[in-house]
């Protein structure tokens, strides 16, 4: 028979690891694995960000992080609490430099807040910077999780009420009283006989604040304390982080011990790691699951997941284009974005690690050392999954880069020959005018197959990986 050709229109289909190929739009890339891919382009694969050391170490294991931006000083400030301690970072000096002492608390949450600094974990008074003076108002009550809602500060997580839900004074993070005759602050419970405690609170602009609990949400609606109001968003899904959870508009995104989820006030919670399901419920530490962290570098819902005693793993899923990828970096303890970067840039703590890193898709390796990339994609019939065939060649075409980067390619077959993976071109080099098309030609000679897979992988330094689509050249043979 003549020979025929089919083309995977692009390779951006994202991990997928519960859907069955034959389920699968068969003309488009959707890959088994995906290591360290950034599917911020449309059509166009690229490295993830890199990361470098920066600013300096600290004392004792980070348990809060965050960017203090100072609008009438326009200065901005590091801060991280470790240990016992919060410390800002001193660029004149070069050191951190103690803010306050004598914490007692395992985890801190940070708000920026009318040109202020709030403080606060739960156990020790909540405490106010103002860029000179450090301030313990009096009022303010002991929450674990701090948010902005309608010009008020919002805060839960009190020890002594953990389902109360506390609203500051408008524009006034002093200022708690809810019997002050000049206070308009308020207090509500949400559901406080439901047994569970609020793990989180996030706020989701005109939408409202999201009020996560173990096992249902809440939403806090209203602009006075005349009209507030603490509503059951979903009865079925709870919020498993506080510090995973993130707002990308219109949806709030969290973890909880069953998936990883994205909300639209509005709308029931919808699990975003279905397709990768087994993944997730096979390398998660459920009972971990407070662990969890997450930061938006770029379009990306970056977050990283317990393992085990001690471990963990990072997922990354583009919010415009709906596709997940694993990362090996960032392994994020604590992170803090930087705010007004154009290029998106995040600060994290790395578990096992005292130096914060920076992580920019401006720096193409990992302190120095190559980002390493693999992309296997899911088995493919061609097309034809009832018909035996003879795999002759791959076209795979890739953008260029300014610099010339390496690709290795792998074939898998049902053929006794293939049955292992083997590659046919190693060290495929793709060079050529920056953002021109370059197109190889790969000669596999798979025969009297049904499936075959292709992997991808990076080879040497560069920044460079951006494989755009690939097609087959094959003989069908026969129905079987």
């Amino acid at each position: 028979m003549a020979k025929q050709s089919f083309r995977f229109l692009s390779l951006d289909g994202g991990l997928v690891t519960d859907v069955s190929p034959v389920l699968l739009s068969p003309d488009k890339g959707f890959a088994s694995k995906s290591l360290n891919i950034d599917y911020s382009q449309r059509g166009v694969l690229r490295k993830r960000p890199g990361s470098i050391e920066t600013l300096g170490a600290v004392a004792s294991n980070p348990i809060g992080a965050h960017q203090f931006i100072q609008a009438s000083t326009q200065e901005r400030h590091h801060i991280v609490a470790h240990g016992a301690v919060v410390q800002r970072w001193d660029s004149s000096t070069t050191t951190w430099v103690n803010l306050r002492s004598g914490l007692t608390g395992e985890q801190i949450d940070f708000l920026t807040f009318a040109d202020s600094l709030i403080m606060s974990n739960g156990e020790d008074a909540s405490a106010r910077w103002d860029g000179t003076t450090l301030t313990t108002p009096t009022q303010f009550p002991k929450a674990k999780y701090l948010a902005e809602y309608r010009l008020r500060i919002a805060a839960a997580g009190d020890p002594a009420n953990p389902s109360k839900l506390y609203l500051s004074h408008t524009g006034d993070p002093t200022l708690w009283d809810v019997s002050d005759a000049s206070s308009n602050a308020a207090e509500l419970f949400v559901s406080p006989d439901d047994g569970d405690v609020i793990t989180g609170i996030c706020n989701v602009g005109e939408g409202g604040l999201i009020v996560g609990k173990g096992r249902a949400i809440y939403g806090l609606f209203g602009y006075s304390r005349a009209n507030f109001m603490v509503d059951i968003l979903d009865p079925t899904i709870g919020v498993g982080s506080h510090k995973s959870m993130l707002y990308v508009r219109p949806y709030a995104y969290f973890v909880n011990e069953r998936g990883i989820y994205r909300m639209e006030v509005g709308s029931p919670a919808e699990r975003i790691s279905s397709v990768i399901q087994t993944e997730f419920d096979s390398r998660i530490n459920k009972s971990r699951i407070a662990e969890s962290r997450a930061a938006l570098l770029g379009r990306n819902y970056v977050v990283t997941l317990p393992t085990g005693d001690t471990g963990t793993f990072t997922l990354a899923f583009n919010v415009d284009h709906l596709v997940w990828s694993e990362w090996t970096h960032p392994a994020l303890r604590e992170s803090w974005e930087v705010a007004g970067d154009a290029t998106s840039d995040v600060y994290y703590f790395s578990y096992g690690s005292l130096i914060p890193r920076k992580l920019s898709q401006e720096i193409t390796t990992d302190n120095g050392d190559d980002i390493s990339v693999t992309l296997s994609l899911v088995e493919s019939s061609a097309g034809l999954p009832e018909v035996t065939k003879d795999i002759h060649d791959l076209y795979l075409t890739f953008l260029a880069s300014a610099k010339p980067y390496h690709v290795n390619v792998w074939v898998w077959a049902d053929d006794p020959n293939f049955n292992l993976w083997q590659q046919v071109a190693p060290n495929l080099e793709i060079s050529g005018i920056a953002g021109s098309q370059i197109t190889h030609r790969v000669p596999v000679g798979a025969t009297n197959i049904r499936y075959f897979r292709v992997r991808l992988e990076s080879s040497g330094a560069g920044g460079g990986f951006h494989p755009i689509a690939m097609t087959c050249l094959y003989t069908p043979q026969e129905v079987l």
